[in-house]
C-alpha cells in the first residue's frame, strides 16, 4: 500500500473526526474529511471546517512573544515581575524572565498539569468557564497553584507559563493579546480562518468540540482562549503559517 491509500487506511479503520491536509512545497498531495462538526445536526466536517487547535496555539504565543522580542518591547531576560509586579508576585518566583516561560522551565504551577490531569474530561479549574474571557481573568486561578521548580532547572510542560505570556505581552505593549496574535501573527501569514471566537458565539464553519462522553466541552475550557489554547484554525490556515516560517 502507497501514499494516499495507507493514509485512507488509517481514516477507514479509525474513529477520526476531522480535516486532514498533505502537502509538499506547497503542493497539495492529499487532502481529507471525515465525521460530522456538529452531531445533532449532522453537519459534515469539510477541509475548509475551522478547529479548535488546542496547544498549538503556543506556538502562535511564541511567534508573538518572539516578534515583540525582534521589535524591541521584550526580551528574553526580561521578568515577569517587572511586568506585572503585584498581579503575580505571590505565587510567581521573581527570577522567571521570558525565556523561562518559552521554554517551559519557569517552574510555575499548572492550573492543569497533564501529567497529573487524570480525566481531562473533569474541570481543570474551579471558576466558571464563562468568566474566563480574557488572559487576565485567569489570574485567581493561576494564584492557586503556588511556584513549584527553581527557574531554568527543571523542564516541565507548562499550561499556566504561556497563560503568563499572553498577560505579559499585554502588559508590555497596551494592546490586548487576541489583537497581538493578529497583527504580528496571523496577519502577516495570511491565515484568513484564524482567530479566538468565544465558544457560545463561534463564527461559520467552526467545529464543536466533544469529549469521549459525547457531550460538547464548552463547560470544560474558558470561553475565551489565553495563550496556551482557544485558537480556531483551518488546515489551509496551518499550512499557511508553515510556509510563511
Amino acid at each position: 500500500m502507497t501514499f494516499p491509500d495507507d493514509l485512507d487506511a488509517v481514516l477507514e479503520s479509525s474513529d477520526f473526526s476531522g480535516a486532514v491536509l498533505v502537502s509538499q512545497a506547497g503542493r497539495p498531495l492529499a487532502e481529507r474529511h471525515r465525521g460530522f462538526s456538529h452531531r445533532a445536526l449532522e453537519i459534515t466536517n469539510r477541509i475548509d471546517t475551522r478547529f479548535a487547535v488546542a496547544s498549538v496555539t503556543k506556538g502562535l504565543t511564541g511567534l508573538t512573544v518572539a516578534s515583540l522580542i525582534e521589535s524591541g518591547e521584550l526580551t528574553f531576560d526580561t521578568t515577569l515581575v517587572s511586568l506585572l509586579g503585584d498581579r503575580v508576585s505571590s505565587f510567581v518566583d521573581g527570577d522567571v524572565t521570558i525565556r523561562h516561560l518559552l521554554g517551559h522551565t519557569s517552574g510555575v504551577g499548572d492550573y492543569i498539569d497533564e501529567d497529573e490531569a487524570g480525566d481531562i474530561d473533569d474541570p481543570p479549574f474551579e471558576v466558571s468557564p464563562g468568566a474566563l474571557d480574557t488572559p487576565s481573568a485567569s489570574l485567581p486561578l493561576l494564584a492557586k497553584h503556588p511556584h513549584r521548580d527553581p527557574p531554568g532547572e527543571v523542564f516541565r510542560y507548562n499550561n499556566s507559563g504561556f497563560v503568563l505570556l499572553s498577560i505579559a505581552v499585554e502588559a508590555a505593549t497596551g494592546e490586548s493579546y487576541f489583537d497581538l496574535v493578529r497583527t504580528r501573527v496571523t496577519d502577516p501569514a495570511a491565515m484568513i480562518d484564524t482567530d479566538f471566537p468565544r465558544s457560545d458565539e463561534l463564527p461559520a464553519r467552526a467545529a464543536l468540540c466533544y469529549l469521549a462522553s459525547g457531550r460538547t466541552n464548552v463547560f470544560k475550557v474558558p470561553v475565551r482562549g489565553a495563550g496556551d489554547g482557544g485558537a480556531y484554525s483551518t488546515v489551509a490556515d496551518l499550512e499557511r503559517l508553515w510556509t510563511a516560517l
